[in-house]
């Protein structure tokens, strides 16, 4: 089976850096993407918020690339929260 999620959104703060004891780069960060609907006679807004986790050189780029509030396009798989 493949699994492909694409997202389109704003960072919402500035991605974290760290490196993995073997040097691996990892860059963390959150962004929102939102949508509007109509309920009844009414707008509505939803906004979604995503963690998203990047590994190694593209982690580092990401991290010296982008800003909060950048617009970013992420194409990656899910991997749901364990609860």
């Amino acid at each position: 089976m493949f699994q492909q999620l694409t997202i389109i959104g704003y960072l919402s703060a500035k991605p974290e850096l760290r490196f993995t004891p073997s040097g691996t780069q990892v860059c963390n960060f959150s962004m929102a993407t939102n949508r509007s609907y109509k309920k009844g006679d009414q707008w509505q807004d939803e906004t979604t918020w995503w963690r998203i986790t990047e590994w190694g050189a593209h982690a580092e780029v990401t991290a010296e690339h982008i800003d909060k509030g950048s617009l970013v396009l992420v194409v990656g798989r899910v991997k749901p929260d364990d609860s």
